[in-house]
């Protein structure tokens, strides 16, 4: 029943006179309300839904659908009714309806003979659009990118359509009960030459509203509704999209006051503002000044009511601004606070254990504005191995800011094998953007570092340190739960890190060098290689026990060892003469993993395959060759020299004659031997 141009203050006479004690409840009691877009009132029955139904039920739809049928009409490479063919298409498919309700060239019916007898001209153009090449997806099945490839056929189609008509309507029919019986994903485009009967009484409605309140019914009606809502029992992720919706509600309109505290007005740098005084009813003229001057920015005659427009706003249009009434009472005062909407956040996620996992964003560009986040997430699973894209399964969920207002969530209880989709969304009061992030907890999984790492001497040793720690406390306590470690030291005031990866939580340091102090520190890692290493832990440090009857290596093996790749120096015997071996781990009461010993016993005093070792040998077998090699050549010259003349017995001149005084040589003649 629907009844118009009555108002509200004659249905209510009636109503109240019957009232009772019984409290109203909208879901149990009849009622009548109010439509602002017709200007109607209608009655709701809402407890009548209770009623047993025995008419018609409908069938159930197919269970599956196949994905592609080659005699559907709208599939690809399918014939349809008219005999034309379709395209192999990818993605959307726009093509004119086959049997059109509005054709663009329908004849005119003529003048009218009689007024109950009138007819008008209709023209328009029908089309059909195709959201997908597969018969088995519905758009909430779709991808982001095919869902934003339809959207923007949607507006194409309605700027292009909308330069020539003056309605353009853009409606989805399904199931049979709707007409619409064919189950390929697909919608209706059309465009006609006159406005429907319902959507000209609500321009006429919406126009009548904007004249008396100064503001788009639509609007406000939607802000309002969105902060009834917000105010309501509405929790979790309906109390999102609420906030969402409201944000972009309130940057739509042309004066926001829904977003922040009361008198303060947003907008963007570099656009146009409109600021509206607070205090005086829509359309009244006001005069609008700054605080603190006292020109006159705008008058009371400027035809614009009780607004002000500030062209292309900057910086120095931010401050406060003072609107008064006629007869120059101050009507209210507006803050102008000037800024930008918002850009999609950074997202990154991180998973410290297999059980949960957090996210953090930050901005990607600064507002200047107030902003919050909204954050959600759901789990995803792979369908088939036909099925090439990732269909929601349960969720979405809010993902809970850890504390509220940080910018962090967590994710608890999650699963290792499951992936899942973290939506961050900016909000301020100039709008929303969001940034949606696929994630799978074993790509993201990166341990704690290990923490109580310790470095002790070995009494007895000087080349030598102890390092022990414990698995991370965000770890999980389970035994199959197991880390896999890698220890780096290194000399204090050496540059470069040697590394070995320890079986257990402790390892022996065998090359250290004696007298000088060692850094040490730890990264973890799952044993099965999922995700990356940890930060390394913080350092620590520690020096090599003296004692005596040690012999360290001298000064000139630790200079060529700094030369040297990284490795370690040979091991030494302590001053008893029995070779060390490590002892085993005790368990620790606060570690998940069995502690085992780190290295096996070492019963050689001597490691001869050190690489460091092995070179100082080769670098003093060479020095005793060379100096070999010299003796040997001078005492063969010697000898060649000294070697008595086989013919006539005297004795050649070897390489010391000039060593001996010429008047001391034998024989009658003495000769130069020069």
């Amino acid at each position: 029943m629907s009844r118009s141009g009555v108002g509200p203050e004659q249905h209510r006479q009636g109503s109240e006179a019957d009232a009772t004690a019984t409290p109203f409840q909208a879901r149990e009691h009849q009622h009548i309300r109010y439509n602002p877009l017709q200007d109607e009132w209608v009655l709701v029955s809402a407890h009548r839904m209770k009623r047993p139904w025995q008419g018609q039920v409908e069938p159930s739809l197919l269970k599956t659908v196949p994905r592609h049928d080659p005699k559907n009409p709208l599939c690809p490479g399918a014939t349809r009714a008219n005999g034309e063919v379709n395209p192999h298409y990818d993605s959307t498919f726009l093509f004119d309806n086959d049997f059109p309700a509005l054709q663009p060239d329908a004849p005119n019916p003529g003048p009218s003979d009689h007024p109950l007898f009138q007819a008008e001209a209709a023209r328009g153009v029908c089309k059909v659009l195709c959201f997908h090449p597969w018969s088995d997806v519905t758009l909430p099945l779709m991808s982001v990118p095919e869902i934003r490839a339809v959207v923007d056929m949607w507006a194409s189609v309605t700027e292009e359509l909308g330069a020539q008509y003056p309605w353009v309507q853009i409606f989805e029919n399904k199931g049979a009960m709707m007409g619409c019986s064919n189950p390929h994903p697909h919608c209706q485009v059309w465009a006609s030459s006159f406005l429907p009967n319902i959507a000209q009484r609500e321009e006429q409605c919406q126009r009548a509203y904007q004249s008396q309140h100064g503001e788009p019914l639509l609007m406000e009606y939607g802000r309002q509704e969105l902060l009834r809502k917000m105010s309501s029992s509405c929790t979790g992720l309906s109390r999102v999209l609420v906030a969402v919706a409201t944000a972009l509600v309130s940057a739509a309109s042309s004066c926001p006051q829904a977003w922040g505290p009361p008198g303060v007005q947003y907008g963007q740098s570099g656009r146009s503002m409109t600021l509206c005084c607070p205090g005086v009813t829509a359309g009244a003229p006001v005069s609008w000044s700054r605080d603190g001057e006292t020109r006159l920015l705008q008058g009371p005659d400027s035809g614009l009511g009780h607004e002000l427009v500030l062209a292309l706003a900057d910086s120095t249009d931010e401050g406060t601004y003072i609107c008064r009434t006629l007869d120059g009472a101050l009507g209210g005062m507006v803050t102008l606070q000037l800024g930008y909407p918002p850009a999609r956040p950074i997202v990154s996620c991180r998973a410290a254990d297999y059980e949960n996992f957090s996210c953090t964003w930050s901005p990607s560009q600064v507002s200047g504005l107030p902003t919050r986040y909204l954050t959600s997430y759901r789990k995803k699973t792979v369908p088939g191995a036909d099925g090439q894209r990732v269909s929601p399964s349960t969720g979405p969920w809010p993902c809970p800011q850890d504390p509220p207002g940080a910018t962090r969530c967590v994710v608890h209880g999650a699963e290792f094998w499951s992936q899942y989709r973290i939506n961050v969304t900016e909000v301020n009061p100039l709008g929303a953007s969001t940034r949606l992030l696929d994630v799978s907890l074993q790509s993201i999984l990166r341990p704690d570092p290990p923490q109580g790492l310790r470095v002790e001497s070995v009494p007895g040793y000087p080349r030598r340190l102890r390092a022990s720690w414990m698995y991370p406390a965000s770890w999980p306590r389970q035994p199959h739960f197991l880390l896999k470690f890698r220890l780096q030291y290194r000399p204090v005031q050496h540059p470069a890190w040697s590394m070995v990866e320890p079986a257990g939580l402790e390892e022996v340091i065998t090359d250290a060098v004696a007298g000088l102090p060692h850094a040490v520190r730890v990264s973890a890692r799952d044993f099965l290689d999922a995700g990356t290493w940890s930060a390394w832990s913080p350092e620590a440090w520690g020096t090599p026990s003296t004692g005596p009857g040690l012999c360290p290596y001298p000064a000139w093996i630790i200079l060529l060892r700094s030369c040297l790749p990284s490795g370690p120096l040979p091991k030494e015997i302590p001053a008893g003469g029995k070779p060390y071996t490590q002892p085993k781990e005790k368990p620790q009461m606060d570690s998940p993993a069995p502690p085992r010993p780190s290295l096996l016993p070492d019963p050689r005093p001597l490691d001869h395959r050190d690489p460091l070792e092995q070179m100082a040998v080769l670098a003093s077998l060479g020095i005793f060759s060379c100096l070999g090699l010299a003796a040997g050549a001078l005492a063969l010259g010697l000898w060649l020299r000294l070697k008595p003349d086989g013919k006539d017995g005297h004795q050649k001149p070897g390489f010391l004659a000039p060593m001996i005084p010429v008047d001391k040589l034998p024989g009658e003649t003495k000769k130069s031997v020069c």
